[in-house]
């Protein structure tokens, strides 16, 4: 195996190439030679961490990505400071990781400290901001807190509506989301209105 930094350019290959499995084995390789201490990581270690806790979450191994979701959270926020893009990646996938296993209340905390963070670097109704409250409203709803999730949700849609227009991608995805609340909590006319809704949309987008 090669140097950290080869290894991370070919995961990050493989990563583009949607081959997960491999990456894994690249990224599990080039860790078990890095620094185990957050404390001490180099930068390419950090960023190792991370893309290894990404490609976790998308081979559903949560809880193991959470642990390297911690450490490249650390290790970046010591590296680069608190509101670094480096940093606050780190922070988006730690907060997925909590949420896919099951810790709702870390989950619900970091969502908290990332959109916080983000209004800062972006403003209140950045993408990216706007992407973590909706991403927050799953795990208040996964809580079981139907009525709130859903108006977090909502006025994300609003906002994300008013910036782009009806006919948005991101938006109409959003869309079919809010109206999986309205079923899972019970109202079942108001979900079908709202993915009515969302697919008279679809309609309008742009063909592929």
């Amino acid at each position: 195996m090669g140097s950290m930094s080869e290894g991370l350019v070919r995961a990050r290959q493989l990563v583009a190439q949607l081959d997960f499995p491999a990456a894994q084995q690249v990224l599990r390789d080039q860790l078990t030679r890095s620094q185990q201490d957050s404390a001490l990581a180099e930068p390419e270690e950090a960023e190792t961490a991370a893309l290894y806790a990404g490609v976790l979450l998308q081979l559903s191994e949560p809880h193991t990505a959470r642990t390297w979701a911690t450490y490249a959270h650390n290790a970046m926020r010591r590296l680069h400071g608190e509101r670094d893009r480096r940093t606050l990646h780190a922070l988006g996938v730690l907060a997925v990781s909590e949420h896919r296993a099951g810790a709702l209340d870390r989950a619900t905390l970091y969502y908290q400290q990332l959109i916080t963070a983000l209004s800062t670097v972006d403003g209140p109704d950045g993408d990216r901001t706007l992407a973590a409250r909706a991403d927050a409203s799953f795990v208040e709803h996964a809580r079981g807190s139907c009525a709130s999730s859903r108006t977090l949700l909502a006025e994300v849609i609003t906002v994300h509506q008013q910036r782009h227009g009806m006919a948005h991608p991101v938006g109409i995805r959003m869309m079919v989301r809010l109206a999986a609340m309205w079923r899972d909590c019970g109202n079942f006319d108001r979900a079908h209105q709202v993915l009515a809704h969302a697919r008279a949309q679809a309609v309008a987008l742009p063909p592929q």
